[in-house]
């Protein structure tokens, strides 16, 4: 473990007044040996590896081949991501990603592995949720890679429920929900449809999201929303009141549209 974290601060390993051809040898070697490390046989000599692979990659992505990198990263993402052994070594697959998403040469390759590492939002062990959550969080603030693309929606609604009561990774699941279901400068109108929308097709994760929505969201985002809450559901009740059929439920959602924007 020694001996990985000196090539990972030293990197590259080589004599850069050598040949070309003596220094690609040099640095073949390097990678050779990372690629190994990955595999150690000591957990924590494989998650150190992972998560220096990752910062060398981020450092010299360009000096790295195309393909040396695809090979180290597949296994990264791939085996060191699902190692049933080993809680710290997922946690550190995971953790090295999201550090290499600091990277913007990084995405287009990213963009292609990232999906398959989607099955450990449910992850037994709460670390590394918290730690894939944390990544998911980095990917949505990037116009390179798309959230959905990376973990369906709906894994993410039913980590919500599951874990409604776990402090550590709730809030982010919040952050991570916040600009689907109150997006910020959204009109009423399309408030009360993606509320509407929520509560309908994932009516445990609406009912979870919004109890702790403050989580990410402002008092004033909050205040807006009850009002127009309010505001839809007054009227709502005034139809129904006239002889309207606004009160029946497939067509409540057409009809709190339809006062909104009188």
């Amino acid at each position: 473990r020694n001996s990985l974290a000196l090539l990972v601060d030293a990197f590259p390993v080589a004599d850069p007044t050598s040949s070309k051809d003596d220094f690609d040898s040099a640095m073949q070697r390097n990678f050779t040996a990372i690629y190994r490390l990955l595999a150690d046989t000591s957990p924590a000599v494989r998650a150190a590896a992972a998560q220096g692979t990752c910062r060398i990659l981020s450092s010299f992505w360009e000096l790295v081949p195309a393909a040396t990198t695809k090979r180290l990263l597949a296994r990264v993402a791939g085996d060191c991501a699902r190692d049933a052994a080993s809680v710290a070594v997922r946690a550190a697959a995971v953790d090295g990603v999201a550090f290499l998403l600091d990277q913007v040469l990084a995405h287009p390759l990213l963009a292609s592995l990232l999906p398959a590492m989607s099955p450990l939002v449910h992850d037994r062990s709460e670390r590394v949720r918290s730690s894939v959550l944390q990544m998911l969080l980095k990917v949505q603030c990037l116009r390179s890679i798309r959230l959905y693309d990376v973990v369906p929606a709906d894994d993410i609604m039913a980590r919500i429920v599951l874990d409604a009561g776990t402090a550590s990774t709730r809030p982010a699941l919040i952050r991570l929900l916040a600009p689907s279901f109150l997006p910020p400068g959204a009109s009423a109108s399309d408030l009360i449809t993606r509320v509407v929308r929520c509560m309908r097709r994932h009516p445990a994760a609406g009912v979870a999201f919004f109890a702790n929505a403050g989580l990410a969201t402002t008092a004033q985002e909050r205040t807006r929303l009850a009002l127009v809450l309010h505001k839809a559901l007054v009227r709502s009740v005034e139809s129904a009141a006239s002889g309207k059929k606004a009160g029946a439920l497939d067509a409540r959602n057409e009809v709190l549209m339809a006062h909104l924007t009188a």
